[in-house]
């Protein structure tokens, strides 16, 4: 950990908490009503802080549920699933010194995959597609914070001549810990 004078530089974090996956799937024109499942919530940052306000990281954050993904025929499966959301981001502090609120926002890529159905309906490779994330938050000690936050995400494959998408909204809570 950082003396309390040094946070400028190289960093490193984590987070744990709970989201809700908010979701429709849409294969070509047929779209499935909206599907809400309770997730485990993990992220994993690093980048640099420019100053004692202001960060710029690379943020994977992912939500790892069960949900129900088409099969190709059949009906739906209850399968366990990974939604990863891969940002470019910037985190600002309102003060230099903590306790401090934080915002935080960023673009990047979404994935979605089943790590351990070797037979999806969106193929082996998981389904790609862009999202955003924003987050609002605390920050109790200079390493920990509390933050609430907000993922989309739009994944999307195309197999067999059909088209599958998944419209994801996340809300999560998490504690967060850094070290510079």
């Amino acid at each position: 950990m950082c003396h309390e004078d040094d946070r400028k530089g190289f960093i490193f974090g984590g987070a744990l908490g709970t989201a809700l996956v908010s979701y429709t799937e849409k294969l070509d024109s047929v779209k499935t009503e909206r599907q809400n499942r309770i997730a485990l919530f993990t992220e994993l940052k690093y980048g640099y802080a420019a100053s004692r306000q202001l960060e710029i990281i690379y943020s994977h954050k992912q939500a790892w549920f069960g949900t129900d993904l088409p099969s190709t025929p059949g009906p739906f499966l209850e399968e366990f699933t990974i939604l990863t959301l891969n940002t470019v981001s910037f985190t600002y502090y309102f003060k230099p010194r903590h306790p401090t609120f934080l915002v935080e926002g960023g673009i990047g890529y979404a994935f979605l995959w089943v790590p351990l159905e070797d037979n999806t309906s969106f193929g082996q490779s998981g389904a790609f597609g862009w999202g955003f994330q924003i987050s609002t938050g605390y920050r109790l000690t200079e390493n920990i914070s509390l933050i609430g936050g907000l993922m989309y995400t739009l994944p999307k494959d195309k197999e067999w001549g059909q088209t599958y998408t998944f419209d994801g909204l996340i809300p999560n809570i998490n504690i967060n810990f850094t070290a510079f």
